[in-house]
């Protein structure tokens, strides 16, 4: 039965598939890390990154907000337009209901 190993390469920083029957690499996988090597400041792309991340959270987060809120307004005014309108038409009676039949 054979077993995969993952281990990271110590010069690339890939990570390795390897058989651990006959000690062969079976498949490599790119690691971010890997890709983002040759910049010159790793941690401050990755504080970069999350940064934004956050801050794109944030901004649908406020949006979604807003929108509720917008949301809460046009139901309420439909609500108000509608008491409104019932206690203007005051002639219109209530419809009969099958309690009263008896």
């Amino acid at each position: 039965m054979p077993r995969t190993l993952y281990v990271t390469c110590p010069c690339c920083r890939e990570l390795l598939e390897v058989d651990s029957e006959d000690g062969k690499v079976v498949k490599h996988h790119k690691s971010v890390v890997a890709e983002k090597a040759g910049s010159a400041d790793l941690l401050t792309d990755i504080i970069h990154d999350v940064k934004s991340k956050d801050e794109k959270l944030d901004s649908q987060f406020r949006d979604a907000r807003e929108r509720e809120r917008d949301k809460s307004k046009t139901l309420d005014d439909a609500f108000k337009k509608s008491v409104e309108k019932a206690k203007q038409d005051k002639d219109i009676k209530p419809p009969v209901r099958p309690f009263d039949l008896d």
